[in-house]
């Protein structure tokens, strides 16, 4: 090993804590104010959810009569006479939109650097680069989050429901989507590795997105889904937050029958799923760099 690479290493290593949240808060700042020059942007990532939750609620009407016998037969099903299928429906376009926005932030980041050439450039920085993806990370919850409050918003308007009667379990539901968002991001961090190792980004997110809606029931319960599948549900983090936001706001059944049980299980997940994630995405990228080279992407 070179002298100049032994230097790089001790340098990077004298990075205090402080230095490395002011490069979170770097990447996150720039990340922020680069897509608030993308106005479109924005505006898709609000009405996309409320797009795809069109097909399932027009189905659901079609098949039932009507929308009166659709939402008595949902209630039924779900075991409450105060449940919206409707509100179910656009919860679960928005929690798969949030997993979509995930994977593809980390995705697009990462493949966009390496095709425009200054991924070497994060890796020659005397600064260790999953603080940079820890700053993309925070970029990708903040506007997520924002997104989601926003849609639930124009979807109380355009379907007349009524999400917000009880102020405090919106709150509650709220926090209970930001603590899912971070295992959900510590996965987001293992396509990331994905992503630099295979170097695609449509096709991996294409199948990894539709494979995670499906496991985590986007616009049915995870009850209907085979064992074997259901065992897939089960360790996702989006499947969690689906069904808490789903009994806080719809009044559906909680996966372990009490709020506290889900609660403590997406709390483990956060602390599990982004030191994995994280660890998994270092391996990667050393692995890379001792194979192929910086210069082969």
């Amino acid at each position: 090993m070179s002298m100049d690479v032994l230097d790089h290493k001790q340098y990077r290593s004298q990075f205090s804590f402080k230095s490395n949240m002011g490069i979170i808060w770097s990447v996150f700042i720039q990340r922020m104010t680069q897509i608030m020059r993308y106005k479109g942007a924005l505006f898709f990532d609000i009405i996309t959810p409320l797009l795809f939750a069109i097909f399932p609620i027009f189905i659901g009407v079609s098949a039932a009569g009507s929308i009166d016998n659709a939402s008595s037969q949902f209630q039924k099903a779900v075991n409450s006479e105060s449940a919206s299928f409707v509100l179910y429906a656009i919860l679960g376009a928005n929690v798969f939109q949030i997993v979509n926005g995930a994977l593809f932030n980390f995705g697009f980041f990462l493949r966009r650097e390496q095709i425009t050439g200054t991924l070497e450039s994060l890796y020659l920085a005397p600064t260790n680069q999953v603080y940079v993806m820890y700053g993309t990370g925070l970029y990708a919850i903040v506007r997520a989050f924002i997104n989601f409050v926003i849609s639930l918003v124009l979807a109380a308007v355009l379907f007349q429901i009524n999400p917000f009667t009880n102020p405090i379990s919106v709150i509650y539901s709220l926090l209970f989507l930001l603590i899912g968002m971070l295992p959900l991001y510590g996965l987001a961090f293992g396509f990331g590795a994905l992503v630099v190792k295979f170097k695609d980004m449509q096709s991996l997110q294409g199948v990894i997105s539709n494979l995670i809606g499906v496991a985590m029931g986007i616009f049915f319960p995870i009850t209907l889904l085979p064992t074997y599948i259901r065992f897939l549900s089960y360790i996702l983090p989006p499947t969690w937050q689906n069904a808490g936001v789903r009994s806080i706001l719809v009044g559906t059944d909680w996966i372990l029958g009490n709020w506290y049980l889900d609660l403590a299980v997406l709390i483990a997940m956060s602390l599990f799923y982004p030191v994995i994630g994280s660890k998994i995405y270092s391996l990667t990228d050393r692995s890379i760099r001792k194979t192929q080279g910086l210069g082969v992407f």
